[in-house]
């Protein structure tokens, strides 16, 4: 079936899927990706993971040794453009590069901004704080497909990462 729907692309161009309100919007259809190899499919997994291992091995020594808080503005900014860029990109190559970027961000957010927060905070706030952001963390799982079910859109979950990290870059400020 997907053999034949690709051999015979400017048949099928506009789908039924764009016409049902209840089909998700993602980056399949952005990127055109439809047709494409399943290794292309997954490099998108393992760009991020892969970024963020590496990143793990090297930044949080770099940051310990020249300052954390450079690298959570830098992070935070990383982060809020990357998500920019997925949004309206439908190049395959830039958004493959984008999420492995993003993957460092991951890196800087869990072992370099959390120790940061941490020692920044009096003894008295930091288990409050700590707790709300774990809460917050998982929470996110919990009200991502949510969202999905309302907007069938994962652009709006990028919004809302867009909405967090301004939020949280007015924060810093």
């Amino acid at each position: 079936m997907k053999k034949d729907i690709c051999l015979n692309k400017e048949r099928f161009a506009k789908w039924e899927r764009l016409s049902n309100e209840s089909t998700l919007n993602n980056w399949m259809q952005q990127m055109n990706l439809e047709c494409a190899d399943s290794y292309q499919i997954g490099l998108f997994g393992t760009a991020i993971y892969a970024s963020e291992v590496i990143s793990n091995l090297i930044l949080p020594p770099i940051a310990d040794k020249f300052g954390r808080r450079k690298f959570v503005y830098a992070g935070s900014v990383i982060q809020l453009v990357s998500y920019v860029i997925v949004i309206f990109s439908s190049s395959y190559t830039l958004s493959l590069t984008t999420v492995f970027i993003y993957g460092i961000t991951m890196s800087i957010r869990m072992f370099i901004t959390y120790p940061h927060l941490m020692e920044v905070l009096p003894p008295s706030v930091a288990p409050k704080v700590s707790n709300n952001l774990f809460f917050l963390d998982g929470f996110l799982y919990i009200l991502s497909p949510l969202m999905l079910l309302v907007f069938a859109n994962t652009n709006c979950l990028l919004i809302f990462g867009i909405i967090l990290n301004v939020v949280s870059l007015i924060g810093l400020v």
